[in-house]
């Protein structure tokens, strides 16, 4: 063996380095994310998390029913289910006049139920230094904490906090009427 074979090549090291580098799958800066759902209600904005909800509709029929749960709207059915729209003013501080939900975002609980909207504003993925902790503290019903999108500061409405609402209603009702 020659002693040229046994020393190594700068240009070839050079090239072998440079092929390696491409090679590598390429860097990520993982950075957390919130899929969040864009919505208005009474006007005023707010965002539900993408990951508590089945999906959000269009209302096509809402049958009114009565009922003494005050924010229940009525029903309507979809993909052959029929299910009860709750209007999402009725968990939220809105001195707009109670209209006839225009969106409903599907959510599971015990059977899969409606909370009804005015307004879809679309899908956002935000940053996680963009949710901010809701000022008013852990008391401050559905909300816990506020994003920035798009230079708009939306309450996160939490929609398992609204099915317990809802489902604590019921009960209390249900309740009152068996002590009747």
């Amino acid at each position: 063996m020659s002693s040229a074979a046994t020393t190594k090549d700068p240009a070839s090291e050079l090239r072998r380095a440079f092929d390696h580098l491409f090679a590598l799958p390429p860097e990520r800066k993982i950075e957390q994310e919130e899929a969040l759902i864009a919505i208005r209600i009474g006007g005023r904005p707010y965002a539900l998390r993408q990951r508590q909800i089945l999906g959000v509709a269009r209302m096509r029929r809402l049958v009114p029913v009565s009922s003494p749960l005050s924010h229940l709207a009525g029903v309507t059915g979809l993909r052959g289910l029929v299910i009860p729209v709750f209007r999402m003013s009725g968990f939220v501080e809105s001195r707009e006049p109670v209209n006839t939900p225009r969106w409903l975002a599907l959510v599971d609980g015990e059977a899969v139920l409606g909370l009804g909207f005015d307004e879809f504003d679309g899908q956002f993925n935000v940053p996680a230094q963009h949710l901010y902790q809701q000022a008013n503290g852990p008391e401050s019903g559905p909300v816990r904490q506020v994003a920035r999108i798009g230079g708009v500061v939306r309450p996160i409405l939490e929609a398992p906090l609204i099915v317990q609402q809802v489902r604590a209603a019921a009960q209390a009702r249900e309740k009152g009427s068996e002590q009747s």
